[in-house]
């Protein structure tokens, strides 16, 4: 594979991932997810767990080192108040935005229940 990234840009393009999807899920013309998003996400969810692929800034180096990155300490007794989960980033979701290679102008449809933008 081969990253295409726009230098003038790199300050605005931290990582790409690609995900690739679960065999249950089938997509073609006629079983697109599409509609309310809390209809299309079980459909879109089948391919939000396994990555296939992935990119960072400085990735397309090769042997350069670093030793930038995040140190854990863990100990024997249990705290009062301990780590259950630890992650980093945002959960990827297919409800981002994504906006194809040199457009200009571009239309987001979103969907909103109607309780979330309900006048109190």
């Amino acid at each position: 594979y081969k990253i295409l990234d726009d230098d003038a840009n790199r300050d605005l393009v931290h990582h790409l991932l690609m995900y690739e999807c679960d065999p249950l899920a089938i997509f073609n013309d006629e079983n697109l997810p599409e509609g309310i998003c809390n209809d299309t996400s079980a459909k879109v969810n089948l391919c939000l767990s396994n990555i296939a692929n992935g990119w960072a800034v400085g990735g397309d180096v090769v042997n350069r080192r670093d030793s930038s990155g995040i140190r854990f300490y863990s100990g024997t007794s249990l705290r009062q108040y301990d780590l259950v989960y630890l992650t980093f980033g945002v959960k990827s979701n297919a409800f981002g935005i994504e906006i194809a290679p040199l457009m200009d102008r571009f239309v987001i449809d979103s969907y909103c229940n109607a309780n979330v933008t309900k006048v109190s």
